[in-house]
């Protein structure tokens, strides 16, 4: 009988204890994405994360890091993953990084200060010069109000696993100022991983930065 009671407790145990707290390590490649359990930062790359199958039967874990596609995975109880201890991804390069750059004129108005050398109407044939290099066609033009805007130029990129996303960006540009001339100009730049769902994206193509130096070279004042 004794003998009997021990086993049982000794079997509670083990239960208590395979329910309790598990620390599985969390890896990727490469090292350094972010990971969150259930929406929370728990550390980058690689780090221990805790998880108590007692209170919870599965947990949503992903990771993410700059210029790399977002990945995540399911770790239940008793899952392969928490029995080997560690959760593992292999990130995919986005395309799109390697493609674009960072501006302050992505999704953001920047003011340039027209040269007095130029008068109103050179200044507007001179956006329209460089924005037509960059963007051969134009949604609309005014040069009254030295409004301009652009065809969007689209581009789209396959990730393997991942499917397809878009990536878009026009331009658009009008008189801030009549006196001393003033022109604002941005680029909008917009992201879609469904079709006709577009989102603000924080960087734009390298021709687009481009375009937005040429125009401060070109219009600005020295």
């Amino acid at each position: 009988m004794v003998a009997l009671r021990c086993g049982v407790v000794l079997s509670m145990l083990v239960l208590a204890i395979g329910c309790g707290p598990t620390t599985l390590q969390v890896r990727s490649t490469p090292p350094g994405a972010t990971v969150m359990v259930d929406g929370n930062a728990v550390g980058t790359t690689p780090t221990p994360a805790k998880f108590d199958f007692g209170k919870k039967s599965f947990y949503e874990v992903s990771a993410n890091k700059v210029g790399y596609i977002g990945a995540s995975q399911t770790v239940a109880s008793g899952s392969a993953i928490a029995k080997r201890g560690y959760v593992n991804f292999d990130l995919i390069p986005d395309q799109a990084y390697t493609q674009t750059t960072v501006s302050d004129a992505a999704n953001n108005w920047r003011r340039i200060q027209v040269d007095k050398q130029f008068d109103k109407a050179a200044a507007w044939q001179r956006m329209i010069d460089s924005v037509t290099t960059r963007y051969s066609n134009l949604e609309q033009m005014d040069q009254a109000s030295g409004y301009l805007r652009s065809v969007g130029l689209t581009r789209t990129f396959r990730t393997p696993g991942r499917g397809e996303f878009s990536v878009r960006t026009y331009f658009i540009g009008t008189i801030a100022q009549a006196e001393p001339l003033v022109y604002k100009v941005k680029i909008v730049s917009e992201r879609s991983e469904v079709p006709g769902m577009w989102e603000p994206y924080d960087r734009v193509f390298t021709g687009d930065q481009e375009l937005i130096d040429e125009l401060q070279n070109r219009l600005g004042t020295k």
